[in-house]
């Protein structure tokens, strides 16, 4: 990689937008777009960003239990915010993180829904 390609990766993990992290990286305004993705094809530059991501990941999320509090600073504060939808959200994160709830893409287990029939008689 040149001298201008790793501040591209650096300004493209901060703000993913091609032309911008092209002007922030020092290329020239004009082409920016066309020189954008000529860089994102490369294997190298999306390897480099792909590792950058991951620190990033790493440094603010370092695991499940970060994670879970986190959000239940987010949900102590809805409640007392009285912002009772965004603290049902960040319950709602928790229980998939934690397992009891399927993520969004998972198909939910029948489970829970024998359990509310149970409770709904």
């Amino acid at each position: 990689m040149n001298a201008r390609q790793e501040p591209f990766c650096r300004y493209y993990v901060r703000r993913p937008v091609g032309a911008e992290a092209v002007w922030s990286a020092g290329y020239e305004p004009l082409g920016a777009a066309v020189q954008a993705c000529r860089l994102l094809d490369r294997r190298d530059v999306r390897a480099r960003i792909a590792a950058l991501r991951a620190d990033v990941a790493r440094q603010h999320c370092r695991d499940e239990d970060t994670i879970l509090a986190k959000l239940e600073s987010v949900y102590a504060h809805a409640i007392e915010d009285r912002q009772y939808h965004a603290a049902a959200r960040a319950l709602t994160l928790q229980a998939r993180i934690a397992g009891i709830l399927p993520g969004a893409s998972e198909t939910p287990s029948p489970a829970p829904a024998r359990m509310l029939r149970n409770v709904n008689g």
